[in-house]
């Protein structure tokens, strides 16, 4: 029961983004450098692409260890 309340609420979030236009992200774009401030996006940024880069380095080594058994 709880696994297809998760891919329900799933669902509905993919949903919710699919339906968003450039302009709303504009607005959400610029409400978030207003509360944020410059100087601390460019630090989120950073730390988003640090995370990017291990998750793909991860993704990469599971992929390989996966072949291996395979």
């Amino acid at each position: 029961m709880q696994i297809n309340q998760a891919s329900a609420i799933i669902k509905s979030v993919l949903d919710f983004f699919k339906n968003i236009g450039p302009s709303e992200l504009i607005i959400v774009a610029i409400v978030i450098i207003v509360l944020f401030g410059s100087r601390m996006l460019v630090g989120m940024s950073r730390k988003l692409g640090e995370s990017t880069k291990e998750i793909n380095k991860v993704r990469k080594e599971l992929k390989t260890i996966k072949e291996e058994v395979a």
